[in-house]
């Protein structure tokens, strides 16, 4: 492992995750894992096993619906106020709300898809769990965007699914345990496009407002341009998370915090407003993968973080907490 140092002497540890296919190898990347998870609750991999190709692919044909007439973008629109599908305009999502803060709407538009059907096992009659089965809405004359995005998540979840053994080690548990949590996992995928504007910010907005993310882990892809995302410490600063070429940046989710009694953190971070001075090279997409436990998976201590016997949070179900979450941030009028 080793660390990017930040401005403020705050340091993000790398881990490469090449030597996955190995008992060995997947031991040392847990230990390396449980140490950025418990300090920061933020880590950056390198060594994935997503293809080059696929991920630029992804980066062209998102940019190019964001650059597409408002009314092609519009086609997009999601069709309900709790589907976390589809195009959401500049307004529609204040990520901050999710965490009790009223502040304006995030600098930003983004488009977001997931799995498209709910599995037999998850009961179409129970409206809150089809939620996160939507269905998935694109963009009129552009068919290009689905095919590559359905590669793209496929890689993604196919990696989140590795993470998640990682983590299962990192806790001292066996490999599999976190397996029939996540074989049914409403996670979704969304590209997310910090335009520029020639308008100032309104008082506390920013391009994402500060917040915690709601499942149980984030795979973000991102850009070096003026205001990015920043993380904060724990003596309360806002430092800059550098981006590390051919890498992802992992962030610990609400629903690890949970399971592990506050041992692991998911950490608060934001995305920031770029200076006056970064006008013409501001804009910046990124590309964001949340992962997310079944609906129906109760999320309790871990017996092996009940370091004093008294657990933290009450049980709750994965669907409902990310459910109460969303709705904070995306109803914002």
């Amino acid at each position: 492992m080793r660390c990017n140092r930040m401005e403020m002497g705050i340091m993000v540890p790398v881990v490469d995750m090449s030597g996955y296919a190995s008992p060995g190898g997947r031991a040392a990347i847990a230990r390396q894992v449980a140490r950025a998870a418990q300090d920061i609750g933020f880590f950056t991999i390198t060594g994935h096993g997503v293809p080059a190709a696929l991920i630029e692919d992804m980066r062209a044909v998102s940019k190019a619906f964001f650059g597409l007439p408002a009314a092609q973008k519009a086609t997009a629109h999601r069709r309900h106020p709790d589907h976390n599908r589809g195009f959401f305009p500049y307004g529609e999502v204040a990520l901050a709300k999710s965490t009790g803060h009223a502040t304006p709407p995030d600098r930003k538009e983004v488009f977001s898809m997931g799995l498209q059907r709910p599995p037999e096992d998850v009961d179409p009659s129970n409206p809150d769990a089809a939620i996160h089965f939507a269905p998935n809405y694109w963009p009129e004359g552009f068919p290009r965007m689905q095919e590559v995005w359905a590669r793209y998540f496929d890689e993604l979840l196919a990696l989140a699914d590795r993470l998640m053994r990682v983590f299962a080690l990192a806790l001292d548990l066996p490999e599999d345990f976190f397996v029939k949590r996540i074989d049914h996992s409403p996670s979704s995928l969304a590209a997310v496009d910090y335009f520029e504007t020639s308008h100032a910010a309104q008082e506390q907005q920013l391009r994402a407002g500060a917040h915690t993310d709601y499942g149980t882990l984030t795979i973000l892809l991102s850009e070096n341009k003026p205001g990015g995302l920043q993380v904060r410490t724990r003596a309360g600063e806002w430092i800059d998370v550098l981006t590390v070429p051919d890498a992802f940046v992992i962030n610990i989710g609400d629903l690890m915090q949970r399971w592990t009694n506050d041992k692991w953190l998911s950490n608060l971070h934001r995305v920031a407003n770029p200076p006056a001075d970064a006008s013409g090279n501001s804009r910046r997409l990124s590309i964001v993968f949340f992962h997310n436990a079944n609906f129906d998976a109760l999320i309790e201590c871990i017996p092996s973080c009940l370091d004093d016997g008294t657990a933290k949070y009450p049980p709750i179900l994965a669907g409902e907490h990310r459910l109460e979450k969303f709705r904070r941030a995306n109803r914002v009028s």
